[in-house]
């Protein structure tokens, strides 16, 4: 993205430029198209409901007095994410979409100011 191009949203980070030859407008929709997915699965995978690793994470900050309670909801966590997903995809509710993004777009601008600086 070049530095006079405006931001709206964490697509425009990702869009392709207009710039170059074909061949590398092709190569850089891969790479951007490749960036976007891996940023998507990290931020799916720190949902903190198992068997994501998320759940991990969360355990660590889980006090000694609430671990049984969280063992419980942990065992209900695949039906949890199912029902999230589902639920997204059924009443339109933006549940793992707004996570993912929340999580994506920290990321993204940092990416974006360090390739301003650098190119």
């Amino acid at each position: 993205v070049s530095a006079d191009r405006e931001i709206d949203s964490v697509l425009d980070l990702l869009a392709p430029s207009d710039d170059g030859p074909l061949m590398m407008q092709v190569i850089e929709g891969v790479l951007r198209g490749s960036i976007f997915i891996n940023l998507a699965l990290m931020a799916f995978n720190l949902l903190p409901i198992a068997p994501l690793d998320g759940s991990k994470i969360l355990h660590m900050f889980i006090p000694p007095r609430y671990e049984h309670e969280y063992e419980i909801f942990m065992e209900r966590g695949p039906f949890v994410l199912l029902i999230l997903i589902v639920l997204g995809m059924v009443v339109d509710l933006p549940i793992l979409s707004g996570w993912v993004f929340m999580i994506m777009t920290p990321f993204l601008e940092i990416m974006n100011a360090v390739t301003s600086v650098i190119g």
